[in-house]
């Protein structure tokens, strides 16, 4: 006795009894509710009408993981190769991208090519990737999977799992599939950039400690330093400044990370960027790519603040902008615009001079201690 999907009574699903609608519909809805021996009734029915190598039956069996009923379709001769509609994905493709491990164990067994691509050119390696699936990773690796094709626009399992933050895919490819770390998309992204811009850490010092290397730029020529500074990750900036990235490495437009930093508001990002010897003004630059200019045109009262007590000379273009800003007291305009101080360009030069190796040069100068906290900013408490 078998309960009818449609009015879920039971009745007998014999040979003879078949419900009047087509064969096709039937076993999919038999795959759709994991119903073996109605998929076993069906498939035991002769019918010239029907072939099962149409219909994507096995792909709908691989997005549920049923082996049994797997088996029963290959058995039949349904073909573990077949394209889906959806994208072109094939039934391992499916099964690594919901973790279906045992689904793919019976898929190989039955000959399914597991380095076959979808119509994004992408392999089972990026969509077992793309969900996490550490344990389906191994597997594949060790029955002969690519670990590191790309697909269309260039990116690399590896990518995406960084992209992800999937730290046991990650290793898995990095350690068993030998994943290039230093890979490049077509718009030159590696996946440290990925890790510095989404956001994680330990995928940073991972990627780092198998030979990532921090100074590749994109095509806007930006460093995971710049991501990281952009997005407020600040500690990704300091593992990477820990790394030896070039603090004052520029884009394509002339912007240090500084400038980023600067731009998106993150305070504490750029309070770190100056204590590690930050370059803070950039007098051969046009007015507005000033970090102190793009601070006044935020109307960011602390950030400039910030960037005076690190040096900042404040040109007569940023006193011009300051004027602009109705949320900036007319006080603090008149007292930041005023003409640089002997103390604030002898830091500027003292920092400038030190950079990038500020804070260890610094302990080695024959000045105060007081003197060299102002140097480091130690005495600035930011907000």
């Amino acid at each position: 006795m078998e309960r009818c999907y449609c009015c879920q009574n039971q009745h007998q699903m014999s040979k003879d009894a078949v419900p009047s609608w087509s064969k096709g519909g039937q076993l999919s809805l038999a795959i759709q509710t994991c119903n073996k021996m109605w998929v076993q009734s069906l498939l035991s029915v002769p019918d010239q009408d029907f072939d099962i190598k149409k219909g994507n039956y096995i792909c709908q069996a691989s997005d549920k993981g049923d082996k049994d009923i797997m088996l029963e379709l290959l058995a039949a001769g349904a073909d573990p190769n077949e394209e889906s509609s959806v994208c072109a994905k094939r039934p391992v493709h499916i099964c690594a991208e919901n973790g279906h491990l045992g689904a793919m164990e019976v898929l190989v067994r039955y000959g399914a090519d597991i380095n076959q691509l979808d119509a994004h050119k992408r392999t089972v390696m990026h969509f077992a990737s793309q969900q996490g699936h550490g344990h389906s990773i191994e597997w594949l690796i060790d029955h002969g999977a690519l670990a590191d094709e790309i697909e269309m626009d260039g990116y690399s399992p590896l990518h995406v799992a960084t992209c992800l933050g999937y730290k046991t895919a990650c290793r898995s490819l990095l350690t068993l599939g030998k994943a290039e770390v230093n890979r490049l998309s077509k718009d030159s992204w590696s996946s440290l950039h990925m890790a510095a811009s989404y956001g994680h850490p330990e995928i940073v010092k991972m990627l780092l400690s198998f030979g990532a290397s921090h100074a590749q730029k994109t095509a806007e020529g930006e460093t995971a330093l710049h991501m990281a500074c952009a997005k407020g990750f600040i500690d990704i900036c300091q593992v990477l400044l820990d790394h030896g990235t070039h603090i004052e490495s520029c884009n394509i437009h002339g912007a240090t990370p500084l400038h980023y930093a600067v731009y998106y508001g993150h305070i504490q990002v750029v309070y770190r960027l100056l204590k590690s010897g930050a370059s803070v003004n950039f007098l051969h630059l046009p007015a507005i790519s000033c970090p102190v200019n793009i601070s006044a045109m935020r109307g960011d009262q602390d950030m400039l603040d910030l960037l005076q007590c690190a040096g900042c000379v404040v040109r007569q273009d940023t006193a011009a902008l300051l004027y602009q800003r109705k949320n900036i007291s007319a006080q603090y305009r008149n007292s930041i615009s005023r003409s640089p101080s002997l103390r604030d360009l002898c830091i500027w030069k003292v920092r400038l001079v030190l950079a990038p190796d500020l804070q260890n040069k610094t302990i080695f100068l024959p000045l105060p201690r007081v003197v060299k906290d102002v140097i480091m900013l130690h005495r600035l408490v930011i907000r």
